[in-house]
């Protein structure tokens, strides 16, 4: 939370609106999240949406894009049932994008082309990308039809001389787009469907003790309400460390210490992991799905 406290301090304090600020599954709707509620009361006219890699039954898809070098590469956009958020996507002037790290820029492009095409947002003024590590130097800058402006923590280039002797790795199969057996409704379609205020009242229930040492564990895209159950069960005296279930293949080294693989709680039948739990012990586990 200390680093998208940082963040407040490089929005300008005031965009033209409609703002629409856009986080990208999975990895960056829990940070996405964060930084649209650190900022979101300077906007009046400021909404929130996810990308999921999961479809929605009752949903009306606004527009899809490509991820091309992930290991899920299928993105889609979906739009909000409510009418007046629907009005603010389709007047929006300015578009806030969020992930966790830039390389090449490709994704941000190809969301900012589907926006404009599919999406058919023709009032776009100007651009915001935020991200933790950019490492595309002025690529976005150059190529993006509209101004944009970038944000990020931490800024380098790096390159590397392939080895060819080097064995592939074997990658799990996770490039999947679709609805599994077990459908994602109501609180879990928290962010794919469009929020303007975050709803805190998950797991308000659960008492702890004073030094209890909990995990909250998120699920996939669904991260955001349980990591305000962490804060708020830290708030109360316990012990707490926040971390997520995904999809995400991460080799174990440096500050990955242990890795828990294990069949999706969505019945897509795709490896998901969680990291950094295996070696720790806790009181209780609190998994939020």
């Amino acid at each position: 939370m200390k680093l998208i406290n940082k963040w407040p301090k490089k929005f300008p304090q005031s965009l033209e609106g409609p703002i629409l600020f856009i986080g990208m599954a999975e990895t960056a709707v829990g940070l996405g999240a964060g930084i649209f509620d650190e900022v979101r009361d300077r906007y009046p006219q400021a909404l929130y949406l996810t990308s999921t890699r999961h479809p929605i039954a009752d949903g009306e898809l606004f527009c899809k894009f490509k991820e091309n070098h992930s290991h899920a590469t299928d993105h889609l956009l979906y739009l909000p049932h409510n009418l007046e958020q629907r009005q603010w996507i389709q007047q929006a002037k300015t578009i806030v994008l969020i992930d966790d790290e830039a390389t090449t820029g490709n994704t941000f492009l190809n969301l900012l082309s589907a926006l404009r095409e599919e999406g058919k947002l023709t009032q776009i003024k100007q651009i915001i990308a935020v991200t933790l590590t950019d490492w595309s130097g002025d690529a976005l800058q150059k190529r993006s039809p509209l101004p944009i402006t970038t944000f990020s923590l931490v800024q380098g280039k790096w390159q590397w001389q392939a080895n060819p002797d080097a064995p592939l790795p074997v990658m799990p199969n996770v490039n999947i787009t679709a609805s599994g057996q077990v459908a994602i409704t109501g609180k879990q379609s928290w962010g794919r469907l469009g929020m303007t205020t975050p709803a805190n009242d998950l797991g308000l229930f659960i008492h702890v003790s004073e030094g209890e040492k909990i995990l909250v564990l998120g699920s996939g895209e669904f991260v955001w309400e349980p990591f305000l159950l962490a804060e708020r069960l830290e708030k109360q005296g316990a012990i707490v460390k926040y971390s997520s279930t995904t999809r995400s293949p991460i080799a174990t080294n440096f500050a990955i210490q242990s890795a828990i693989t294990f069949t999706d709680n969505y019945g897509l039948g795709i490896p998901n992991f969680v990291y950094n739990v295996a070696h720790q012990q806790f009181d209780r586990i609190l998994l939020c799905c």
